[in-house]
């Protein structure tokens, strides 16, 4: 009898903890909704985070159960990049790479002539800034 009373609690409270976290999400949930279905990166010889950021947004889409579009504009690729390019793109489809000059007016027109009524952009810069480095004496060995 007595295991019929523990076996019961214990149903009871991951019952309670269950509906504990769903009102949460729920509660929560709504609070930050990012309705963004669209990730714009603008990179520049970042080969190993471009392929972070995009695996991670494809795993994060799929465990979430929403689908999303990815366009890199790159500036500046090398041969490495374009090799890791056509490996992504073959496994994900939603993919598109665009190579782009150095001119920063260029990615506001794409951007601007991309967009469809609606839609958001998540737009992540991965260009290395060299003058932040250059500051005086912060990279500089003492």
């Amino acid at each position: 009898m007595m295991l019929l009373w523990v076996c019961l609690a214990g149903v009871a409270t991951y019952f309670a903890i269950w509906m504990l976290v769903k009102r949460s999400n729920w509660l929560y949930g709504s609070y930050y909704h990012n309705k963004a279905s669209h990730l714009v990166v603008i990179a520049d010889n970042t080969e190993q985070q471009l392929e972070w950021w995009i695996r991670s947004y494809y795993t994060n889409r799929r465990i979430s159960g929403s689908h999303g579009k990815v366009s890199c504009l790159l500036i500046g690729h090398t041969e490495e990049a374009d090799r890791l390019l056509e490996k992504l793109n073959r496994r994900y489809v939603e993919l598109e790479f665009i190579h782009m000059t150095s001119d920063d007016g260029a990615v506001e027109r794409w951007m601007k002539a991309n967009q469809k009524v609606g839609e958001r952009f998540i737009v992540m810069d991965l260009r290395v800034s060299y003058e932040e480095d250059t500051v005086k004496g912060k990279w500089s060995a003492s």
